[in-house]
This record gives structure tokens, C-alpha cells and sequence, in this order.
């Protein structure tokens, strides 16, 4: 038995593989169309169960949209010895009210609690991180992940996540209805909330949430919860007539009154960065999240990124990336994932289409223990270049980041040797070369030759049904196992 893989997928489509042991060839387009509907069946069973399953035929795979996620098949003994425990997706899951009771218990026992802000669909690599690596609980409040805040006053690292807020207020339906009763408007309701919020708790949130330091500026940022990434949900929760810009003034104007006028205010934009400079003079801003939906209203407080040294022991910080390529949760979801695998191979990880190296770099923040050796190859000069400089940036050994084609630049490679295979696919938006079929042919059948028993094979591409044609081509070596929709872009964070 192996942990089911996990699958990361941008731009969901609907994208089945047919079983292991069916036939790859001669199967009539109807016929294809009826495995497929069966096949995306297992997949959604697959993806509520979660837990450990056989692996059949000589790879073990996860398909779905534009990402592929393979485990190379374990024998016998090999089982023994890299076991995996899958986390259940209904240990992680709550519904109803029970997500709040969760929260009111954490808090009934003076623990703070945290909400992590991801790319839409990350939410279970999120919770995966959470319970496999820091051993901590989390339930989801509209769609988002919250946990029990363990980690002391500089808060959890998460490599899943684009940024961690600190929850310092949390109301649910009963409450949210009394503030739309309010006799002067919803407005006013939630100037008076934030207020009173902010005067009992929002001190103490900035202290852990700023680690000391002393925002000149605060931001609020409303975040609606929902189907359909939120939208509407603000008006679904406190009325028809609400606006996201209205209910981010009322809330900035409670905490305005609350301390007392001494910082500035300031519209915050998705993106904008937690410090800004005037002058000679560098304010830091508390940028203030409000969580809304049917059934609940949160307020929060972005944790502040360090500005300089390392103080949660991290391999490296982001920051210290001259050019980093894709979004960080991204890369270091795929790499947590590939990580997995360790100590399954050699201590090698590869990643035939590097370009800056960011998927090697987020694998390098997520491995435990010394350093594997990192081998990236890119057939543009200046991406390699860019590469090498990251590489060095970090101290990083680069003396395996290489100019060529992969197909013959990882020849020397020992077949069976390699823990990791990441790789995001040439798809033709940016890079044009190696957007083709051969290529991503290429890509499944050098992994299948790289990867060791155990090891897992990470693959993003917007190509859907290219990457799809991949693998049914290869349909005996291939099975299903999970499949999620995951969005890019800041847009689609959440």
C-alpha cells in the first residue's frame, strides 16, 4: 500500500486516465467516453476518501486538469520500509456549525487561531501540510482553512500558503443577523463590531501578527466566502444593498475610532506589499482582512513578513529569490508533495524545464534533512541564468543546472535513482518550445525511467488535453488516484 498522491490543478477541466490494466489501444470514441465517466467517479470517490491505496501496473498516477502527480510503483518490501499514513479528507472536513464550535473550543483554552490565504483549490494541500508536517487540526470556514496558532508570536510557516492571517474576531449566523438589525444600517453595525472588537482585541493580535512592531498604517481588505470564489456572498450575508468598498469603510472607520485616530488610513490593493517607503521613512502597514459569508464574519490580521534575517528557521526566505517564477504556494505545494517521496531515491530531485528554478528552490525549503542534489535543465540561456544567480542567492550547489534539452541532458542520470521529478510544462503562453505532444510524451517516459520505487513525479501544464493524450497513450503504466481544481494568478487566491 502507498498514500494516495495528491494533484494540484490549475483551470479546472473535466480529464480522466483509464485504469491500470485496460487496453490501450482500439477503444471506440463512445467507449472512451464511458471509461472516462467511470474513471472520474473513482476520482471523486478518490479524492473524499484520501487514504492509502493499492498501486497497480508499473506507476501509480493522479490526473486531472492540467497537473499530474506520479508515485512510482513500490514493491513488497520497499512498502515495508517508505509507508505512508494518508490524511482522511473527512478527518480534515467540517460542516454545519461544527468548524465553529472547533474555533470557540481553541479559543475557550487561550489559543489564537489562524486562517491561511491560498490559491483556490490549494485548501487540502494546506491541510495536508498542517496535519502530516506540524501534527495541528484545521477546520474550514468558507472554503478556507483555519487552525489552532501554535507556533509562538511569529506564527506557523506554511509553504502552502500565499500568506497566514491572525483571527482576532469571529462571529457566526445569529450574530450577523443581529448586525442587520442594527436601527441605524448594516454600515453602522459593523463600524460599532469593528470598534469593539478592535479596543479588546486587536492589540494583542498586532503584537503576535508584527512581532513588535508598530503599524503606521492600517488597510482593511474584505474577502467574501462562497461558491463562486465569494462573489456575492457579502450581500448573501448582510444584505442586498452591501458593497465590498462600503463594508471595508465602515470596518476601517470602527478600528480608526477604536485606536484612537494614530494611524493613517489607506485603500488597500490585492498585492500591496506590508511596508512602504515616503521619503527616508518606511511605514509598515496592518493590512486587516474581513472574512464574510452566510455563516460567518472574520476579522484578521496579515502576519507580518520578517524584513530581514531568518528568524523562523526557514532553509531560506522568498525575498532572498532574485527572480522567482511561479506563486509560492504553488511551487511549494507541488514541492511538498514531491517531498513526500524523500529518501526514496538517491537524493536527487529534477526538473527538466527549470527556467528560474522555483520549483527546485521550493522543494529545497520543504526537504528534511541534508540537501538532495538538485539537477535542472532548460533550454533557454536566459533562464539558466537567472537560475544560477537564485541558486547562488541561496547557497545552493548549482553545479547540476544545465543548458540543453532534457531528453538528452539527463541521459547520465542512474535509471531508478531519483526521488522527485518536478516540472512545469512548456504550455505556449510564454515559452512556445516544447508546448508539443513529443515533448510531454518525453517528460512521462523520463520519469518513468528516473523515478525510484516510492518516488513522486509533480507536473503542471495548462495543456489539459495534451497532458491527457500523454497519459492515456501510456494508458497501461497509469492510474487515477486524486484530482483538484486549483486556480493562478492573484485573482484566484482566496
Amino acid at each position: 500500500m502507498m498514500s494516495a498522491s495528491l494533484v494540484l490543478v490549475p483551470e479546472a477541466s473535466l480529464i480522466a486516465a483509464r485504469p491500470a490494466g485496460q487496453a490501450s489501444g482500439g477503444v471506440a470514441p463512445g467507449k472512451q467516453r464511458q471509461l472516462r465517466n467511470s474513471v472520474l467517479l473513482k476520482l471523486c470517490s478518490a479524492a473524499q476518501a484520501q487514504d492509502a491505496s493499492s498501486c497497480h501496473g508499473r506507476l501509480c498516477v493522479a490526473l486531472a486538469g492540467s497537473i499530474l502527480v506520479v508515485g512510482r510503483r513500490v514493491s513488497r518490501s520497499h512498502r515495508r520500509q517508505h509507508r505512508r499514513v494518508g490524511v482522511s479528507r473527512q478527518a480534515a472536513a467540517s460542516s454545519g456549525d461544527a468548524w465553529l464550535s472547533t474555533i470557540r473550543r481553541w479559543q475557550a483554552e487561550g489559543a489564537r487561531v489562524g486562517c491561511a490565504i491560498t490559491s483556490k483549490g490549494l485548501d487540502e494541500a494546506v491541510r495536508r501540510e498542517l496535519a502530516q508536517r506540524r501534527g495541528q487540526a484545521s477546520v474550514t470556514m468558507g472554503g478556507r482553512v483555519c487552525f489552532r496558532w501554535t507556533s509562538g508570536s511569529e506564527g506557523p510557516v506554511l509553504h502552502t500558503a500565499s500568506q497566514v492571517v491572525l483571527l482576532f474576531s469571529v462571529i457566526s449566523t445569529d450574530e450577523i443577523a443581529e448586525l442587520r438589525e442594527h436601527p441605524d444600517g448594516i454600515y453602522s453595525a459593523l463600524g460599532e463590531y469593528a470598534e469593539a472588537v478592535a479596543r479588546a482585541e486587536l492589540p494583542q493580535a498586532l503584537d503576535l501578527a508584527h512581532q513588535g512592531v508598530e503599524p503606521a498604517v492600517v488597510a482593511v481588505m474584505c474577502r467574501p466566502s462562497g461558491p463562486h470564489s465569494g462573489r456575492g456572498a457579502e450581500r448573501d450575508a448582510l444584505g442586498d444593498e452591501v458593497t465590498v468598498p462600503d463594508v471595508e469603510a465602515a470596518i476601517l472607520a470602527g478600528i480608526l475610532r477604536a485606536r484612537g485616530h494614530t494611524m493613517a488610513a489607506e485603500s488597500v490593493l490585492q498585492g500591496r506589499p506590508q511596508r512602504r517607503r515616503r521619503g527616508n521613512r518606511e511605514d509598515t502597514v496592518a493590512k486587516v482582512v474581513a472574512f464574510v459569508g452566510v455563516d460567518h464574519l472574520a476579522l484578521g490580521i496579515e502576519v507580518l513578513r520578517p524584513k530581514e534575517g531568518n528568524p523562523r528557521g526557514l532553509r531560506f526566505p522568498w525575498r532572498q529569490v532574485p527572480k522567482s517564477g511561479m506563486e509560492p504556494q504553488l511551487a511549494g505545494a507541488m514541492a511538498m508533495h514531491a517531498v513526500e517521496s524523500a529518501g526514496s531515491g538517491k537524493g536527487l530531485v529534477v526538473d527538466p524545464a527549470c527556467g528560474v528554478g522555483t520549483l527546485l528552490l521550493a522543494t529545497a525549503r520543504s526537504w528534511r534533512g541534508d540537501f538532495p542534489r538538485f539537477i535542472g535543465v532548460d533550454r533557454d540561456k536566459a533562464q539558466i541564468d537567472r537560475c544560477l544567480k537564485n541558486f547562488a542567492a541561496c547557497g545552493l550547489d548549482s553545479s547540476n543546472i544545465r543548458l540543453g534539452d532534457a531528453r538528452d541532458s539527463l541521459e547520465d542520470i542512474e535509471s531508478g535513482s531519483v526521488d522527485a521529478v518536478l516540472c512545469d510544462l512548456p504550455c505556449g503562453l510564454v515559452h512556445v518550445e516544447g508546448a508539443n505532444r513529443k515533448f510531454y510524451d518525453s517528460v512521462l517516459r523520463m520519469a518513468a525511467r528516473l523515478l525510484a520505487p516510492g518516488g513522486r513525479c509533480v507536473l503542471l501544464s495548462t495543456r489539459r488535453q495534451m497532458l491527457q493524450t500523454s497519459v492515456l497513450k501510456e494508458a497501461d503504466h497509469w492510474k487515477i488516484v486524486v484530482a483538484w481544481p486549483v486556480g493562478r494568478g492573484f485573482h484566484n487566491l482566496r
